[in-house]
């Protein structure tokens, strides 16, 4: 297991991330690692069969493309350096990334209709734009 650095004392880190916003993900998951405190830190999996904004907490979202296309929006105003993971379990239908007003890899949107294809998505801040991973 790949050691990090302690940074404070366990009660400041722990305080800090309590008062961390919810949509500073990256920023909990790093002092996460750094103090060892995972619990009540962890993101959701969201199942979906019809069109679905990721939230800031999603991590994984799984399409049921079975009935027809499904786009998932990637959230609106991510921050830097956020991971949204999007599978398309059924391979009948496209699944569909839309960036949401932002480029994914300088296209608004991707689709794929390979079933479990899988595609993680990065923010890159720099960019202005989602990164396929």
């Amino acid at each position: 297991m790949e050691q990090y650095p302690v940074i404070g004392t366990a009660e400041e880190r722990l305080a800090r991330i309590t008062e961390l916003r919810e949509e500073d993900i990256t920023e909990i998951d790093n002092l996460a690692r750094f103090s060892g405190y995972q619990q009540g830190l962890t993101r959701k999996s969201t199942s979906v069969s019809a069109a679905y904004l990721a939230l800031a907490t999603d991590f994984f979202v799984d399409v049921d493309a079975s009935g027809g296309a499904v786009t998932v929006d990637l959230p609106a105003s991510p921050i830097d350096g956020q991971l949204v993971s999007i599978a398309n379990n059924s391979g009948s239908n496209n699944a569909v990334a839309d960036g949401n007003g932002k480029n994914i890899n300088g296209s608004a949107t991707l689709s794929w209709n390979t079933q479990y294809q899988t595609y993680t998505f990065i923010y890159v801040k720099s960019a202005g734009e989602w990164r396929v991973v």
